[in-house]
């Protein structure tokens, strides 16, 4: 029997503000907790980090680097950019190799997965990716899922409804 490793991608990691409304989204124990049930329930925590922000939030940061071990990382860009609608790939991949740059420096690891903002692709981007030895994660979205069982998916641990949501699919068998 082939075990499955179920992944939880936690989306917008170190982002200070919701780039749909612009308001405050980071919260430290909640991600803190939000991993905690995820090691509780043997769930790879896929971290997906918005690199520009990690000076932002020390605290973060700080947990993170003590824990590196139970984490997956993630290049979620280094703004939460559109890069679905960057026409040139030069400033693509400048972009994706400086957040790559900065998680490397600050936790000692090499990602190896990005994760597109809004879930959103181009052909510039999966090349660019591609160029980086980056793969791309495009799980569903916890709240699209239904009764489905898939072993992957996406939520923000900033957002309790959606961390609720996390914990009905980490309780199916």
């Amino acid at each position: 029997m082939t075990m499955v490793t179920k992944i939880a991608r936690d989306d917008d990691v170190f982002l200070t503000e919701s780039p749909t409304y612009g308001t405050p989204i980071h919260n430290f124990d909640t991600f803190r907790s939000t991993h905690t049930l995820l090691c509780n329930h043997d769930v790879v925590h896929r971290i997906a980090i918005i690199a520009s922000e990690i000076p932002h939030h020390p605290a973060t940061a700080d947990f993170i680097k003590a824990n590196v071990q139970h984490f997956d990382f993630a290049v979620h860009g280094w703004t939460h950019a559109e890069y679905q609608k960057w026409r040139r790939p030069a400033w693509v991949q400048n972009s994706l190799s400086r957040a790559v740059a900065a998680i490397e420096d600050t936790f000692g690891v090499s990602p190896k997965v990005f994760v597109p903002p809004w879930n959103k692709l181009s052909p510039i981007v999966r090349q660019v990716c591609a160029n980086l030895g980056l793969a791309i994660d495009e799980s569903p979205f916890i709240g699209d899922i239904g009764n489905q069982r898939v072993d992957h998916v996406h939520f923000h641990s900033w957002n309790k409804k959606q961390v609720g949501m996390l914990r009905e699919w980490l309780l199916r068998k």
